[in-house]
This record gives structure tokens, sequence and C-alpha cells, in this order.
């Protein structure tokens, strides 16, 4: 590797500690980019991302493309830049590599590049003379693509971005990890504003649980294991995901009502790609609530109040704290019906209002 000056020493120490300091999964594709314009010189700078086909599917870039460009057709041909035929290659390989940088004259002259279809119907538009494409082979696969329109990248610039791959590798890991402790954060303090809540994917994947959940769960599904979604509720939510069909589970002491309550984003580990091929890079989950309710003896409960025996169910459940949403839900009735039944019990026990009912409930009890 060519040794650099004191002078591109001086402006790389500063490009790292702006790294570290700046980027992002938000902002990725764009910190890399400009902390990598201030050090080499480029007109078009992009850092591309890659599927597990191991094919770029999105980047993101300093500058737009020209209007004739189009990006369909850059995707579909993006084997025949060499470059991105490299990349291909070393990720499709089962061995991991340390980062690598590739320039067109490793691989053709600027003559052959020109010949390309490639070139003749989307790089002669901003006619570059060269590009160099830095490799970062660690999961999520990325690499960062220089293109100058005049000149050909010299030794001492090479050299420069091969020191950026390993910081730009540890920026890469140290963002993820950040975001994906910050959106945990996020999707777990949404659950567990129920005391008994899960989080699972779209696809039913097991991503979080409150304590309570798994309480409740293993009493109620025997064959419960700790860091998995039970195949009962499973079943249940990919037939059910985003109705409002609770599912219901008896047991010796209970009922036991799991319910979906709506969706939320999360983002262990993608990308915000853009021009991506893909529908999105965010995960949806859905946040699910769990709810015990006890097998009431309602009619001896509360023999004498006279109230009916769905009135008397409602009461129990007003007499525990629950509010109408969490009794609708329970008793899987509309919160029009609840409210209805409440006004009755009101009448009927000459109360106006639910903690005076509560309190009766409980002394007819005690």
């Amino acid at each position: 590797m060519k040794r650099l000056s004191h002078k591109s020493l001086a402006l790389f120490s500063s490009a790292i500690a702006e790294l570290y300091r700046r980027v992002s999964l938000e902002s990725l594709g764009t910190d890399f980019n400009e902390v990598l314009g201030s050090l080499i010189p480029a007109q078009y700078i992009a850092t591309n991302f890659f599927s597990e086909d191991n094919v770029v599917s999105g980047f993101i870039a300093n500058r737009e493309l020209p209007a004739e460009v189009s990006l369909d057709f850059l995707y579909k041909n993006q084997l025949q830049n060499p470059n991105v035929a490299f990349c291909h290659s070393i990720l499709s390989q089962p061995f991991q590599r340390n980062s690598i940088v590739t320039r067109w004259s490793d691989f053709a002259t600027l003559r052959q590049i020109r010949e390309t279809e490639i070139y003749r119907e989307a790089f002669r538009y901003f006619a570059p003379t060269d590009e160099m494409m830095l490799l970062c082979p660690k999961k999520p696969h990325i690499a960062v693509g220089l293109t100058r329109e005049q000149g050909s990248f010299s030794e001492e610039e090479v050299a420069i971005l091969e020191l950026m791959g390993p910081h730009f590798e540890n920026a890469l890991a140290q963002s993820s990890l950040r975001a994906r402790i910050r959106e945990a954060m996020n999707v777990r303090s949404t659950a567990a504003n129920f005391s008994a809540g899960l989080v699972v994917s779209e696809t039913g994947e097991f991503l979080f649980s409150t304590e309570e959940a798994r309480r409740l769960m293993s009493i109620y599904l025997p064959k419960f294991s700790e860091g998995e979604l039970p195949k009962l509720i499973l079943d249940w939510f990919l037939r059910t995901a985003g109705r409002n069909i609770p599912l219901r589970v008896q047991g010796k002491q209970g009922l036991l009502i799991i319910s979906y309550t709506g969706s939320a984003d999360y983002r262990p580990w993608d990308l915000p790609i853009h021009f991506s091929r893909s529908k999105t890079t965010l995960r949806q989950v859905a946040l699910l609530k769990i709810v015990e309710r006890p097998l009431v003896q309602a009619t001896s409960e509360f023999k004498g109040l006279g109230l009916t025996p769905k009135e008397c169910e409602i009461l129990s459940w007003v007499e525990m704290g629950k509010s109408n949403d969490e009794i609708s839900t329970i008793m899987g009735s509309a919160i029009g019906t609840v409210k209805k039944h409440l006004e009755n019990i009101y009448r009927k026990l000459g109360v106006e209002n639910r903690f005076a009912a509560a309190a009766l409930a409980r002394d007819a009890v005690a």
C-alpha cells in the first residue's frame, strides 16, 4: 500500500472523526458519500446496498442521475460493470473477506468499458473515465463507488479508500447496533403498555413478550417454549392478523384472550435503501395483547342485586378495575354494548358512576 503524505494523513484523520461522529442508519449513504467526497475528488459518489442475491438492490448517491438513464436498465445490466461483477463474485463466496478496493483498470481498459452496453446506454450520459469501488463484505453488504469524469484515480487515492474500509465497517456496525437498540426499545415500550403483551413479525416470528405474557402462556398453553410463539397463537395470527377477531383459550382456571392491537415499524438490521426494487425495508411487527378472564360465577356472586348474568359479569370486571375498552375486548362485545349495560347497572344499583358500583360489588362478595 502506498504511503500517504502528511497532508493526506491529516485529512484522513479528520474524515474518520467526522464519520464516527455523524453516521447513522437513517443517513448512512449520505454520510459515507460526504465523508469520502471530502477526501477524494469525484463527480459521482454512490453507496450501494446488496441484496441476499448479492446484487445491487438500491443506492444513495450524491447527485441525481441524468434523466436519460433508466434505473431499471442499470439494475438489470449491473454485472456488466466490472466493479459490481467483482463484488458479486466475492459476496457469493462462502467465506468472508476484509474490505476490498477495485478500479476499472484492474479488469479492463477504458476502451473496452466504453464498448459495453451499460456504458453506451447509461454511463455515457455522465462520461466517466474511471470508477473506484470499496466493498465491505460483512453483513449488511455495502459498496461505495466513486466515478471521475476526467483522469484516473491515483495510487494514493486507492490507499485512502483501502484505509477507509475497516472504519466504514465499524461505523456501520455501531450505527446498526444503535438503531436496533432504539427500535427495540420503542416497540417493547409499546408492548409493555399492556401488562401482558407480545410483539411478533409479519410472518409470526416471536420478537418480544412481557413477563406476564410468558407466565399466562405457560399456564394456558402447556407446550409453550421460551422464545417461540405457541403454534395455536401462530396459526390464529396468520389467519386473522389485522382483523378484530380475538383468540380465546379455555383453561381450568379461566379464559385467555389474545387480541391484535395494531402494528409498528421495526428495523433490526434493514437499511433505508433509496431507489430500491424491493417494496419496503421496514419490518411491520404486530402488537398483541393478552388478557386473562377468570371463570366468573356471576349469578352466585351478585345474588340479590337484581342484575342479569351479563350485567353481573360486567360488574365483576368493573370491580377489578377494568376499563370499558378492556371489558369490550375480554367479553368480545362492542364498546357501545358495554356502556349500555353499565347504564342499566348504575340505574339498578342506584349509583351514578363505576366507582360507586365497584364499591357495592365488593360489599356483595365480602
